[in-house]
């Protein structure tokens, strides 16, 4: 026989304002899917829609925090890394060059002493101090006017790859000046959304939940069951999943408060009563 008291305040967990990492949210909103009883009413099926129609909002915006800035960035250092080295290797070769072969040798040997007095050190370090060392070899050039001497030492198009290395780096790195489109969400806030629909479908399934029929509370619990491995805190009440971390960015924050459960708790379209709104929670008496 099931213990009416664990019931209810499993209920009220599954009910109440539970927090998941945002990486955890398509994994909780497939889990529901397929643990969903077979026999859900119009209202609860609404409700596990919107469920997964908030955790595809949430997989868009982490995608777009995501979506390759990294590989790109490290392909197109690397690019401008090879088009130095592909540069300097061309003003080595002439350096190299005997005296009664040719005079290319002093001059060359020159360019690499301005350009290039630690030679490719500076390819060392991450992207953006790549880009920073660029632009002041870019500057150096102009100010001792060393890119007429390149151009007449080695083929103009080595040059012309580092320019073009550079613009696509600058690119990657959001310094080409070209607006980008901002997200009208933040992660926090489609994150909060989507355990704001999952506190809901929860609610659905718990209207008219008689705890006299077993069986319905062991699909209820079954069909919910998934938020108590995935996760990260609930309040008030149930412990939280121990082995779940959320993301930076995952939950706003105010200075020195818990993070809060952004969007519904302060929306004051919702009513301020815990037990229509499970987000709202009366404040504490001092």
């Amino acid at each position: 026989m099931l213990n009416v008291y664990k019931v209810a305040a499993k209920i009220g967990s599954y009910t109440s304002s539970s927090r998941f990492a945002s990486r955890h949210a398509r994994t909780v909103a497939d889990l529901l899917l397929a643990r969903a009883p077979k026999n859900l009413t119009p209202d609860q099926q609404k409700a596990l829609d919107l469920v997964q129609k908030r955790a595809a909002a949430v997989d868009l915006i982490r995608r777009e925090r995501h979506a390759a800035v990294a590989p790109r960035v490290r392909a197109q250092r690397q690019e401008l890394i090879n088009a130095w080295s592909a540069l300097h290797a061309s003003l080595s070769a002439l350096a190299s060059i005997p005296p009664d072969v040719g005079n290319q040798a002093v001059d060359a040997s020159e360019v690499l002493s301005r350009l290039f007095p630690n030679g490719l050190d500076f390819v060392s370090g991450d992207a953006a101090a790549l880009w920073s060392d660029t632009q002041l070899l870019f500057a150096r050039m102009e100010e001792d006017e060393l890119e007429p001497r390149i151009r007449m030492l080695v083929i103009p198009a080595l040059l012309d790859a580092v320019r073009a290395a550079r613009g696509r780096l600058g690119a990657v790195l959001g310094i080409d000046g070209d607006t980008k489109p901002i997200a009208g969400r933040t992660l926090a806030e489609v994150n909060a959304l989507f355990a704001y629909a999952v506190a809901n479908y929860a609610r659905s399934l718990a209207i008219n939940l008689d705890l006299d029929d077993e069986p319905a509370v062991r699909a209820f619990l079954g069909a919910l069951q998934p938020l108590d491995t995935l996760r990260v805190d609930t309040r008030p009440g149930s412990k939280p999943s121990p082995d779940v971390e959320p993301e930076e960015g995952d939950f706003e924050e105010e200075d020195g408060a818990d993070p809060i459960v952004a969007g519904p708790l302060n929306d004051p379209t919702l009513p301020q009563d815990p037990e229509v709104n499970p987000f709202y929670h009366p404040p504490t008496e001092a």
